[in-house]
């Protein structure tokens, strides 16, 4: 290597089937310097930057770094890190759903006595963020933060990574122009400490403003590295198109925009469209064949004014006209049909369901409550307990007894559900199983037995075991094999109760033992349900792991943005494959327990159904389906009320055919009343009232 050169790329090829990317490129970067990588669109700068930074294998060639005796391979974006290789790219690669600390720290989190120091993360972040001059409350999430604040969080982010080489890939894209100075100060500042600095970009007065050197690719192919101060512009362009100067100088210049039109070529027209608190009334006129640009700052209205011309926003004043038709689109669908097309700005933030936040829990608990005071109603004795035998007994003992096998599912379900976006269907199968392999153990194989053939211990240990096993194939299959969560899990759901069956030769097994119904009864000495209090466990030990680990962010993070998750060191299929085997562990413990109620395994009755109320009450929880952001507490809120309307609704003799028709029609009107549609809905309303209001005051 040269003796001032940080990195060193010497003779990359790259090919795709049928086409070669990179052909025998080489690429120089040294201490301190800002060096802008051009090239036109398909030159071959982002398939070199994903060979660096080990998004891409390479066919041949070489890279060296400062220090290194001997060529490095990046096999993956963890690996370039290492390495001194931070990447911040065009398309921002945060966790919407976390906050700005974690996804400072996200995969490097600060810990004490193995937890995740939470107060020091905040403090770190915030010292980061105010040495970089970025302005924002780290606690909040980073959804909350307009496109430019992103970027510039993503930039600190990889500055505190110690970086000796900072890819820079269209950074300024989403930047006004005191942020872009902003930027370029930071820049500056890091060259100054000797950082190389890799800056992609098509603006080429930036290129100017900032870099020492070019390197200029094309079609694949190396066309030369050059000081800034000896390219001139134009020859810059020409180098990236592959025309002399003179042939530049020929082409012919349009008449840019000033030319004239015919009416008939009149393609949208807008005449005083607007929307009151959104975007003021404005007049335009797009012809066939018109390239029209929209330019301004953040906030200028930009985005707003597109929005409102594709019906992404309804409009409440003017006209909208396309090919002459008068278009009143109040929906982006009616645009879609008149031949409208529309690419957001941030298409990943707008295409993403928004997760349901911690004030929809107001839902379940009301419904929980409503309930509850139905059966008070019914029922004047619904809140009585007494004591009997050293046992509570009552009807909301009895709700939260029978509630408790749900309660462990629903937090299992619940971490499947945030980490890979799907459901897993098969607990209901896992119970019956992990039961008949626990009353199987302990029977020693008879159908029933008054004592057992082997420790009690033993049995339990086995039918966890069992689910967690279960629940690790079905890890593999979503997270390694990448198969659909509900296909998946669907092939346990249909063998897993023809499998309890064979460990049972078709028959229900008993277990005539006292000590064995000790789980699914009470404890000795303890007035509480066993269940109950074995629930309580689950939750409080899930909740003090996730919130206390690395582990819950991780979760969030990968049933979000898995690429993104991916690119900050978390290893998102180990993390959906732990998802699912603690699914299969919770299912496990749900069918002993289950088991131990009844003292019995039969294949055909334990977890029936159970996999339905599962997803329900994560639905009903508040918990987007969609992955993201969850809440343990929600989802237990769920589990509780799909029990307590289940208790209530036996109570009015309600046939057991017809009870899952009202406990879905429940679970509509919740989740329709959680839904964003419905809180666009009210948000609507809640406009035309203050619209109304205006309208009187100024009257």
């Amino acid at each position: 290597m040269e003796k001032d050169s940080v990195l060193e790329m010497r003779h990359i090829y790259k090919t795709f089937p049928g086409v070669k990317v990179l052909q025998d490129v080489d690429f120089t970067l040294a201490k301190g310097e800002i060096h802008a990588l051009m090239g036109e669109n398909g030159a071959g700068k982002s398939t070199l930057i994903k060979v660096l930074t080990g998004v891409e294998e390479f066919e041949t060639g070489e890279i060296m770094m400062e220090d290194s005796s001997h060529p490095i391979i990046n096999r993956s974006p963890q690996e370039a890190q290492k390495h001194g290789i931070s990447t911040v790219y065009q398309e921002i690669n945060l966790c919407p759903n976390l906050t700005v600390a974690e996804n400072l720290f996200i995969g490097r989190e600060p810990r004490r006595f193995g937890m995740i120091d939470w107060k020091a993360m905040n403090k770190r972040a915030g010292e980061l963020l105010a040495d970089l001059d970025i302005f924002a409350d780290v606690t909040k999430t980073i959804d909350q933060y307009s496109i430019a604040v992103q970027q510039m969080i993503a930039i600190a982010r990889a500055v505190d990574m110690s970086a000796k080489v900072l890819i820079l890939d269209e950074p300024t894209s989403s930047l006004d122009d005191s942020e872009v100075e902003k930027l370029f100060r930071l820049m500056r500042r890091l060259k100054s400490e000797g950082v190389g600095i890799i800056f992609v970009t098509h603006f080429l007065e930036q290129v100017y403003e900032v870099c020492d050197k070019i390197t200029v690719l094309r079609n694949g192919r190396l066309i030369g590295s050059y000081t800034t101060a000896e390219l001139p512009r134009v020859q810059l362009v020409a180098k990236m198109m592959g025309k002399d100067f003179d042939d530049l100088a020929a082409i012919k210049q349009t008449d840019g925009g000033t030319g004239s039109y015919r009416d008939e070529d009149i393609v949208i027209k807008a005449v005083g469209l607007g929307r009151k608190g959104y975007i003021k009334p404005f007049d335009l006129v797009i012809h066939k064949g018109e390239v029209v640009g929209f330019t301004g700052l953040l906030g200028s209205g930009r985005s707003e004014t597109v929005r409102v011309l594709y019906g992404a926003e309804r409009t409440d004043e003017g006209e909208l006209f396309v090919k002459g038709k008068k278009l009143a689109a109040k929906h982006p669908i009616h645009s879609m049909y008149e031949g409208m097309a529309y690419l957001p700005e941030d298409s990943d933030m707008n295409n993403t369901l928004k997760n349901i936040t911690s004030k929809r829990l107001f839902l379940p608990i009301f419904c929980l409550i409503l309930v509850l005071l139905i059966n008070l109603v019914t029922r004047p004795d619904f809140f009585s307990i007494e004591i009997r035998d050293g046992v509570l007994y009552g009807f909301l003992i009895d709700i939260i007894n029978r509630a408790s096998e749900l309660v462990i599912l629903a937090v299992g379900m619940t971490l499947v559900v945030s980490a890979s976006a799907g459901t897993d269907i098969s607990v209901g199968a896992i119970m019956a199983v992990s039961a008949a392999v626990c009353c199987n153990v302990l029977t020693g194989g008879e159908r029933a037995a008054t004592e057992y053939a082997n420790p009690l211990i033993l049995g339990f240990l086995a039918a966890i075991l069992v689910g967690t096993l279960i629940g690790c194939f079905n890890g593999v299959l979503v997270a390694k094999l990448n198969i659909q969560p509900m296909v998946a899990t669907l092939i346990m759901f249909t063998a897993g109760r023809g499998i309890a069956q064979l460990i049972t030769d078709g028959q229900i097994t008993y277990v005539r033992v006292e000590s064995y119904k000790t789980l699914g009864s009470s404890f000795p000495g303890f007035p509480v349900p066993a269940p109950f209090i074995v629930s309580i466990v689950v939750v409080a030990a899930t909740v003090l792991l996730l919130n206390r680990t690395a582990l819950g962010m991780y979760i969030q993070a990968v049933g979000i943005n898995k690429k993104a998750s991916g690119l900050t060191g978390i290893k998102a299929v180990l993390i959906i494959f732990l998802a699912y085997a603690y699914c299969g562990f919770c299912s496990g413990l749900s069918g002993l327990i289950a088991s131990s109620r009844i003292y019995s395994a039969d294949a055909n009755n334990i977890g029936l159904n159970m996999e339905l109320d599962a997803i329900l009450a994560v639905a009903i929880g508040g918990n987007s389906l969609g992955g993201g952001r969850f809440s343990i507490a929600g989802s237990v809120i769920g589990a509780y009320t799909i029990q307590a309307l289940t208790t209530t609704l036996y109570a009015m003799h309600v046939s057991s055919d017809q009870i899952p028709v009202y406990k879905a029609i429940v679970v509509v009107i919740i989740v329709t009343l959680q839904s964003p549609g419905f809180a666009r809905w009210r948000k609507a309303l809640a406009q035309k009232k203050a619209d109304r209001a205006e309208g009187k005051e100024a009257a």
